[in-house]
């Protein structure tokens, strides 16, 4: 929006037959893309530079979507030649079933041909982390939305806390906390839920044990 990044473009794909600029293209003609409709569908191996997987019908197990066809189109023009992420949480309903083939970077699901690395190493989720927290400081404390924000980034990495915890890796649990005890000290940004403190201080208590 800023004019920043002018590598990234970021797509609301419930809004993608709305595009009126060059920063979506599909294997598509404007023709074709207008004329597009909800169509029959089955399970359908799609293969994409030699990547392939199965896309099933995304309504009622008969149908698949206008969003759905114009955002396989837009998969098929890019062709992998650009990077492609989900955004953390996004809906799998609309992600034509790539779920298996999206790595967690720790803020975004990156899409890839490998199905079988689905999370970053705990040294890689680390380093995500760190350098996402640095920018805390350029927040505006006074703004509901940015807090809010960052209040439920913490609430993630707690979590993956919790899973270093049980899977027996307290080492990488406690630099997670070193890191957002230092980027997010509590007197500055404070948790959005009393839970959410309580829990934290019950995972702490579990890594003094």
């Amino acid at each position: 929006m800023e004019v920043y990044r002018k590598d990234v473009s970021v797509i609301d794909i419930s809004l993608l037959n709305l595009s009126k600029n060059n920063i979506i293209k599909f294997n598509l003609t404007t023709k074709e893309v207008n004329n597009t409709e909800y169509t029959v569908w089955s399970d359908t191996i799609i293969a994409i530079d030699g990547f392939s997987w199965t896309v099933k019908p995304s309504y009622m197990d008969n149908y698949l979507l206008r969003g759905d066809l114009l955002f396989l189109s837009l998969l098929r023009k890019n062709n992998f030649k650009r990077d492609l992420f989900f955004t953390f949480g996004f809906d799998e309903t609309q992600h034509l079933n790539l779920g298996d083939y999206l790595l967690n970077t720790a803020i975004v699901d990156k899409l890839v041909k490998n199905k079988f690395k689905k999370y970053p190493s705990s040294q890689e989720f680390e380093t995500t982390i760190e350098a996402v927290l640095k920018l805390a400081k350029l927040l505006n404390t006074y703004s509901n939305d940015e807090m809010s924000m960052i209040g439920n980034f913490r609430y993630y990495i707690l979590l993956i806390i919790n899973f270093d915890i049980e899977s027996i890796n307290k080492s990488s649990a406690k630099n997670l906390f070193f890191i957002m005890d230092k980027f997010l000290p509590e007197e500055a940004f404070p948790y959005l839920f009393e839970s959410w403190k309580t829990n934290a201080d019950i995972l702490r208590e579990k890594l003094i044990k």
